[in-house]
């Protein structure tokens, strides 16, 4: 009887000490889960703020594929949805904005012309990656006298457009295809 009672501690301890080494592996995994799950949501915010909506997608699915329960992931996998065109328009927004013109030389041009005067320049620096198509809406006319004189040199050409904007009292929206251009 004594050496049954011995021999069912030992069992016991030794059932004890193999589930403590499992639960240990158990954590083990479940923080190297989290830790790719942080890293998959972390690629996937940089992508979305990029406006790389398909990185940023597979990068969320991912992260939900590991823990479909992660707050963030699912309040990103959301604003996503809600906000993934504004996000890829921000993206081109800040690519127009960010080349640089080495010379813009205008003088007493419409509003018509020194957006395709831009539009010509952005297109050859940017060796064709940008092509801006300008739509001007003015139902009333109100650009019909404007004339534009500019003279500028290494400039962005986001600068440059809020030159001719001013100038002309517009406004622009940058949308999916094109930049549209009208009265404020």
């Amino acid at each position: 009887m004594k050496s049954i009672t011995t021999l069912i501690k030992w069992t016991t301890c030794l059932l004890l000490a193999t589930g403590s080494l499992s639960a240990q592996d158990t954590i083990k995994q479940r923080a190297a889960r989290a830790k790719q799950v942080e890293s998959f949501y972390g690629i996937a915010v940089k992508a979305f703020e990029n406006g790389n909506m398909k990185v940023a997608r597979e990068a969320i699915n991912s992260a939900l594929a590991l823990n479909g329960r992660h707050a963030h992931s699912i309040a990103l996998a959301k604003q996503m949805k809600l906000r993934g065109n504004y996000s890829v328009l921000k993206r081109r927004k800040r690519i127009f904005e960010s080349i640089i013109i080495p010379l813009i030389d205008v003088s007493e041009v419409s509003l018509k012309d020194a957006l395709g005067d831009l539009a010509k320049s952005v297109e050859t620096q940017s060796k064709g990656k940008v092509i801006p198509n300008f739509v001007i809406h003015d139902k009333k006319q109100k650009f019909k006298n404007v004339s534009i004189n500019m003279k500028l040199k290494n400039v962005p050409a986001g600068e440059i457009l809020n030159y001719i904007l001013r100038s002309s009292g517009a406004k622009s929206d940058f949308g999916k295809y094109t930049i549209t251009v009208a009265p404020r």
